[in-house]
C-alpha cells in the first residue's frame, strides 16, 4: 500500500420525507411504521444533521464511503429515489459501497425498489443470487452481506441466508490477510447480544462462526443507532466490530444516541500487518455541526486471565 486508505463508515441514514404527499395503497407495516414516525420518530431525525454529515463527507480526503443499511423509513419508492440522490453526490466525490438495512426491506417491494435506484451501489439485484458482494480496492476488500429481510409487523428481525454464509467464508478464505484487508458489511450486529430479540440478527452464531474459521479485519454494521466497539473470534486474532450511529440523530437528553460517523484509516505497517486507526464524528448541537474526536488506534484487547 503506497499510502493509508482512509474511508467513511455512516448509516442509517432515515431521510425525512413528505409522508402526505407519498401517500398511496400501503401495507400494513408501512403503514404502523408511519403512525410511529408521526407519534416519536419523526421528532428524532433530522435532515439538518444529515446535511451536516454530508458536507464532511463530500469535503474529506477519502478513497471510499462505505454505508451499512436504513437509508429510507417506509420502504415507498419515493424515499429510495431521493436516497438515491445522495448515494449519486457521494459517488462522484468517492467511490460507495451499500448493503441494506431493515427498514429498506421493510416490505417485499422494497427489494425491487433497492435494485431500480441502488444497484450501481449495492452491486447486486436483490433478491437474486449475488450476495454476498465483493469490491476489491488495492489490497481492501470490502464484502457485502445482507440481512434485510422482510419481517411481521413490531419486529425487525435479520437473517443471512445458508448461502451467503457459504459464499462469505469462501471470500474470505480467497484473500489472504498477509496481502488484503478484509472488510465485511452488513446492517445488523453479529456480536452475542448486541440487541434484544424482536431486533436481532436471528443467526447472528451462524455468522460469527464464518468469522471465526475464515477471519476478518474488520467488521462494520448499523442498525443500534448509537456507536459501538466491540470484538469478536478470529482464527488468528481478535477481530474488531464497529458499529455507527445514526448519521441523522438528533440528540436528546438522557440518551446515548446523537448523530456518528466514523472515518477509519488503513495502513500496511513494515511486519506485514496492517495498522487501523479511527476518528469518530459526533454532531454537535450548539453549532450544528460534526465535530470529530481524536485519532485512536485500534489494537486487540489483553488475553483474558486465565
Amino acid at each position: 500500500m503506497q499510502r493509508p486508505f482512509r474511508f467513511i463508515h455512516c448509516s442509517d441514514w432515515h431521510l425525512p420525507g413528505n409522508l402526505d404527499a407519498e401517500a398511496g395503497p400501503l401495507e400494513l407495516k408501512q403503514r404502523l411504521s408511519r403512525l410511529s414516525w408521526r407519534l416519536s420518530r419523526r421528532r428524532r431525525y433530522s435532515r439538518a444533521v444529515f446535511d451536516a454529515a454530508m458536507k464532511v463527507w463530500l469535503a474529506a480526503d477519502i478513497d471510499r464511503v462505505c454505508v451499512t443499511g436504513d437509508l429510507v423509513n417506509f420502504a415507498e419508492e419515493p424515499e429510495f429515489a431521493r436516497a438515491a440522490i445522495e448515494l449519486a453526490r457521494l459517488a462522484e466525490k468517492s467511490p460507495v459501497s451499500l448493503v441494506p438495512g431493515n427498514h429498506d426491506a421493510l416490505v417485499r417491494a422494497g427489494r425491487d425498489h433497492q435494485e431500480r435506484y441502488w444497484g450501481q451501489w449495492l452491486k447486486a439485484a436483490p433478491p437474486a443470487p449475488g450476495w454476498p458482494t465483493v469490491t476489491v480496492a488495492g489490497p481492501m476488500v470490502f464484502i457485502g452481506v445482507s440481512t434485510a429481510i422482510s419481517s411481521p409487523p413490531f419486529l425487525a428481525w435479520g437473517q443471512v441466508s445458508e448461502s451467503q454464509l457459504s459464499a462469505l467464508k469462501a471470500q474470505l478464505q480467497r484473500f489472504p490477510p498477509d496481502r488484503y484487508f478484509r472488510v465485511v458489511m452488513l446492517h445488523h450486529p453479529p456480536q452475542a447480544r448486541a440487541t434484544g430479540w424482536r431486533h436481532a440478527l436471528r443467526n447472528a452464531e451462524a455468522v460469527r462462526d464464518v468469522l471465526a474459521d475464515a477471519g476478518a479485519e474488520l467488521v462494520l454494521h448499523g442498525h443500534l443507532h448509537r456507536e459501538t466497539r466491540s470484538w469478536l473470534g478470529g482464527p488468528d486474532a481478535p477481530i474488531p466490530v464497529f458499529g455507527s450511529g445514526s448519521c441523522s440523530r438528533l440528540a436528546a437528553a438522557g440518551k446515548q444516541e446523537r448523530g456518528h460517523f466514523s472515518l477509519f484509516e488503513v495502513k500496511a505497517s513494515s511486519s506485514e500487518t496492517w495498522e487501523l486507526e479511527v476518528t469518530d464524528y459526533f454532531h454537535d448541537v450548539a453549532t450544528g455541526t460534526f465535530r470529530g474526536g481524536p485519532i485512536t488506534g485500534v489494537r486487540p484487547p489483553p488475553p483474558a486471565r486465565t
